[in-house]
């Protein structure tokens, strides 16, 4: 049975002297011929990367290319580097940490317990400054109750097991997709001439009220109010695409299968499954003309891209809003819409996204597991 021991995270990382960069200085600071290297911001997309730069090598943070933790104070956020990067500036907030004991692997366990814990106890408003950080406490395992190190090589097995779980997972959606091996996942020359089709096909614009002949709106069930059930009930947001709980309420509409939502911010994702939806959530579906699930994975996208920016906090996306919005879609010779190209064009893209990301996790764990036919 594992142990676990509270510890000051400034007793086990060192916080290292930091190199900013104002966005403003960047052109001046550029070598054109310069190596391309990491432009590490406020962000928690994309491991805090918000570009590369090739920026004068005076400027570089971590030269040593070692294990490092990044954090910013503004969003309590944390990732993971090991390579010489940039830092943006931001007031202070950003700032990085070392321990001779980092890898990939235990930092991601660390760089875990951090935000769970800073996350509860800090916001925007209530930053998590560095003192803050480095006083805050964590529970961490160790050997034995006299431990006065963090058990690293558990930490790092912990996380290790957990890519196992999270490949042997990605495998059995390559299979349910139809995937029996690499080569399955390998364009080819229909493929290409998808494509290309759809690359010099006739776009029409259509409004998603000529396109669904129901919209509605869902009907609010505070917390407080929903009765523990099996249905999924769709709340605004993009954390389990909105999924919130499950619930059994008699008053809650229930929504078909093959289906789009839109919440007030303008997400917008595809149902293939039964459920109930707030008030804050537009739901869309067609009772006359059955649409095939590639053909609303089509068209999900294209409703995104059409809304992206235009709602949030202060403009929220109501269901009276759905049906003047419009967006194009590929159409015969005779104006019709090409579902038969919508939906091609989606299985040669289901192809390149699950070919990436079988690379991207063959390049990552050195290749030691591969896509098998069962």
């Amino acid at each position: 049975m594992i142990e676990y021991k509270k510890f000051r995270v400034g007793d086990i990382l060192t916080w290292q002297k930091k190199i900013q960069i104002r966005p403003l200085d960047i052109p001046s600071l550029t070598i054109e011929d310069g190596e391309l290297y990491p432009f590490v911001g406020q962000s928690s997309a994309n491991n805090a990367i918000v570009g590369f730069l090739r920026v004068d090598h005076r400027y570089l943070n971590n030269v040593e290319s070692e294990p490092c933790i990044i954090a910013s104070s503004n969003t309590q956020e944390f990732s993971y580097v090991d390579t010489p990067f940039f830092l943006k500036e931001a007031g202070g907030s950003m700032s990085y940490m070392k321990n001779e004991n980092l890898n990939l692997y235990n930092s991601l366990y660390l760089i875990t317990v951090l935000k769970k814990e800073l996350k509860s106890r800090y916001a925007y408003g209530i930053k998590a400054t560095n003192v803050r950080i480095r006083e805050s406490v964590i529970q961490l395992p160790v050997k034995d109750a006299t431990s006065a190190e963090p058990h690293w090589e558990y930490m790092e097995k912990y996380v290790k097991r957990i890519e196992e779980k999270y490949v042997e997972r990605i495998d059995g959606c390559f299979h349910r997709l139809g995937f029996g091996n690499y080569e399955d996942v390998l364009l080819q020359d229909y493929d290409e001439y998808i494509l290309n089709k759809h690359a010099n096909s006739n776009f029409s614009t259509f409004k998603l009220e000529e396109l669904f002949d129901t919209i509605k709106r869902g009907k609010r069930i505070t917390s407080f109010d929903r009765i523990p059930g099996n249905l999924p009930f769709i709340t605004a947001g993009v954390e389990k695409m909105g999924l919130s709980d499950f619930i059994s309420n008699p008053e809650v509409e229930v929504f078909p299968e093959n289906s789009l939502t839109i919440d007030m911010f303008g997400n917008t994702f595809y149902r293939n499954y039964k459920y109930g939806a707030d008030d804050h959530v537009a739901v869309l579906y067609n009772s006359t003309t059955e649409y095939s699930k590639k053909v609303l994975l089509y068209i999900q996208p294209n409703i995104n891209k059409s809304i992206a920016g235009k709602f949030s906090y202060s403009r929220n996306f109501y269901a009276s809003d759905a049906p003047e919005v419009e967006i194009k879609l590929p159409v015969d010779e005779s104006g019709n819409i090409n579902m038969k190209l919508m939906e091609d064009y989606i299985s040669v893209i289901e192809k390149k996204v699950v070919r990436n990301l079988r690379k991207n996790i063959d390049e990552r764990i050195g290749g030691k597991v591969s896509l098998q036919v069962r």
